[in-house]
């Protein structure tokens, strides 16, 4: 993008770019467009790569203030956010809160149910960017992280979801599941990566208390109203 230009580009992904920043020791991560999002989005003046970005930095900097150490300094511009540079840890946690398709699939589950307490699983981003769903002996026999850091993730993992499922609670939204990336910075772990549809799960709650589940789903043909929605109720401009 033309706004990049004169930045080294350290990493190209599908939905993110990193480049160098003016700054040491920090980032510009910018997010990028799938080719759904054109289709879905001609002719809009704000699209939905806009609104990750706006989604991401308003909840980063709101685990901020519980104490939740990330990446995250602040908004650049309207699809770009300066970041601390950080080494990625290849492994990511998905948090369950409901049983999902996924779950209730292979451990037949009622799909929708709310589970007793989060279920944590573990994922290994591969060179290709694919991603093997791995366990605790994995990442610790193989020295993906310390045993120390992995506890430090797994707190993080924990504490980022029910501070985010309070969030949703006040805002008449349910947070079913959520993926989360994690880095170091020195010897310190920090919550990285993008905290938007791409990677939570909203429900909607209607005004007589029904879950509505695909009412926030990818595709909706009214993805950019109910994004944005979502971006206002979040952050409470509505």
């Amino acid at each position: 993008m033309t706004k990049s230009k004169g930045r080294e580009l350290i990493y190209q992904g599908t939905t993110k770019n990193l480049y160098t920043a003016d700054q040491p020791n920090l980032l510009v991560m910018e997010f990028i467009s799938e080719s759904h999002d054109i289709k879905k989005l001609r002719g809009k003046t704000k699209s939905l790569v806009n609104l990750r970005a706006e989604i991401s930095s308003y909840l980063f900097a709101y685990l901020e203030k519980y104490q939740i150490p990330t990446d995250f300094v602040r908004t650049l511009t309207d699809s770009e956010l300066l970041i601390k540079q950080n080494k990625p840890i290849q492994t990511t946690v998905h948090v369950y809160n409901y049983a999902t398709t996924s779950l209730s699939k292979r451990f037949d589950l009622k799909e929708g149910d709310p589970l007793t307490f989060p279920i944590l699983e573990y994922c290994y981003f591969n060179k290709d960017k694919s991603k093997t769903a791995i366990n605790e002996t994995h990442i610790l026999s193989l020295g993906m992280v310390s045993i120390e850091d992995f506890k430090a993730i797994n707190r993080l993992a924990t504490k980022t979801n029910a501070v985010l499922r309070s969030l949703c609670e006040r805002r008449n939204l349910v947070l079913t599941d959520v993926e989360l990336e994690f880095g170091h910075i020195e010897d310190k772990i920090v919550l990285s990566g993008e905290l938007s549809p791409l990677t939570c799960r909203f429900w909607n709650i209607s005004e007589d208390g029904k879950y509505q589940r695909d009412y926030f789903n990818h595709s909706n043909e009214n993805i950019y109203k109910v994004f944005s929605e979502l971006n206002d109720r979040l952050s409470h401009k509505v």
